[in-house]
């Protein structure tokens, strides 16, 4: 019977997967649709804050904890927005899978050589260049909205909504748990994430903003998403929207965090109550894997059909371009199969180093000291949960051994998948 039920669940699955491929290339076709003139103005009226070429820019100089990431705004994200141009290809089936960008020859930056008058007067080759590997869903919100307010009305935009969000979630955490403990480890989590820098850059909003959406819909309706039926269906959309709206920042982090939640509300039904001798060590742990399963079926599925997607619309138009072949040549590199071949030690160490500052040194420190205060004060807890919030302690490290090449040059925002380890951490030790 439980195979027979996961079959049933994996074939819905495959049919909101086949729904949503199709939903998202349909979204990005409409608004390739849309005429470019207005998204050109509104980021060109805020275009002086690129022409310093930073690639990681830190609001707190010297602290890589508190980087953006304006190279990849500014040379692909922001470049996809404006596209097409005068002159530029128009067949919004193409562009949608292809998603193609003025790429200026040996710059950084090619909004500014596109859009800035400070640098019109060089001459600079560029070709239209395909970033066929990424879905690039942001460009359904993004695209939109630059049609209507400048460049810097949508990051305040984008700010403000992130910020909400939290503040909510945090009041509901407290009205629906009846005291501060998941509220003040969400809290410590949002922290350790750095919400500023999500905020203000586009890189890496896509997966703070589905956390917060996440964690939102289980404070309001967590209670209807069973763990049999519902818990499934919930991480696989998280999956696939992680994979249609970001590049590769850090997608952990958003099953991470929702499912560290879920477990917090749902650890009866999950674990088994405390003293209920029928319920196994083992079922918080299959729980999670069976999640987890879920989560990387949406997130892999997704992303792979978009390589098919790009591949077959390629052949079609004779764009000559190899999307799939890519696209698999990039996994090998990023997961450290060819290339470079960090020590997992070095990549461990870099991630954590990216947190090594005072006030995340300080309130790490706190925050263990707080939880040793209260283990020894309310001992005899439930143990049932302890397997099933271990485990996910341990998946960010599981995620560095097979993105080892990602992890370790991409360590000043991929971090935040091994700071997501805080919030299960935190709940470990102030479990019921």
């Amino acid at each position: 019977m439980f195979i027979l039920r996961d079959l049933k669940i994996l074939l819905k699955s495959l049919l909101i997967l086949g729904i949503c491929i199709v939903a998202g290339y349909l979204l990005l076709i409409l608004v390739y649709m849309l005429p470019t003139g207005n998204i050109r103005t509104n980021i060109k009226n805020c275009i002086e804050q690129y022409e310093t070429f930073q690639t990681f820019p830190e609001w707190a100089r010297g602290y890589q904890f508190t980087a953006t990431d304006d190279y990849t705004d500014a040379t692909y994200i922001l470049p996809n927005a404006v596209y097409p141009g005068e002159g530029d290809e128009k067949n919004p089936f193409k562009n949608a899978a292809l998603v193609p960008h003025n790429d200026y020859v040996g710059v950084i930056h090619d909004i500014v050589y596109e859009l800035s008058d400070n640098f019109r007067s060089e001459e600079i080759d560029s070709f239209p260049f395909c970033y066929t590997r990424y879905w690039h869903g942001y460009l359904v919100i993004l695209k939109p909205l630059l049609c209507i307010f400048s460049l810097n009305i949508v990051r305040m935009m984008n700010a403000g909504l992130e910020f909400i969000l939290m503040a909510l979630i945090l009041m509901l955490a407290v009205k629906k748990s009846g005291n501060m403990k998941l509220a003040l480890s969400l809290m410590v989590s949002f922290m350790l994430l750095n919400p500023i820098s999500c905020a203000i850059n586009f890189q890496l909003a896509a997966v703070m903003n589905i956390i917060l959406v996440a964690i939102m819909i289980l404070m309001l309706w967590g209670d209807k998403i069973t763990p049999e039926k519902g818990a499934p269906f919930f991480f696989l959309v998280i999956g696939i929207a992680v994979a249609y709206f970001d590049f590769l920042t850090y997608p952990l982090a958003s099953l991470i965090l929702p499912l560290s939640v879920y477990l917090w509300l749902h650890h009866t039904e999950i674990c088994g109550a405390e003293g209920d001798n029928s319920s196994k060590f083992w079922q918080g742990p299959v729980f999670l894997i069976r999640s987890g399963f879920f989560w990387a079926f949406g997130y892999g599925a997704f992303w792979l059909s978009k390589w098919v997607l790009a591949t077959v619309v390629s052949a079609i138009t004779g764009a000559n371009e190899y999307p799939l072949k890519d696209a698999m040549k990039e996994v090998g590199y990023r997961s450290g199969l060819s290339g470079e071949g960090y020590p997992y030690p070095m990549v461990v160490l870099k991630n954590i180093m990216v947190l090594a500052n005072w006030p995340v040194i300080i309130l790490i420190l706190a925050v263990i000291a707080a939880l040793i205060v209260y283990g020894i004060k309310n001992k005899g807890r439930g143990k049932k949960t302890i397997p099933a919030y271990v485990c996910i302690m341990i998946v960010p490290f599981l995620w560095c051994a097979v993105t080892l090449e990602h992890s370790y040059d991409h360590a000043v925002f991929a971090f935040r998948n091994m700071a997501s380890a805080i919030l299960p951490f935190m709940l470990l030790g102030l479990r019921d």
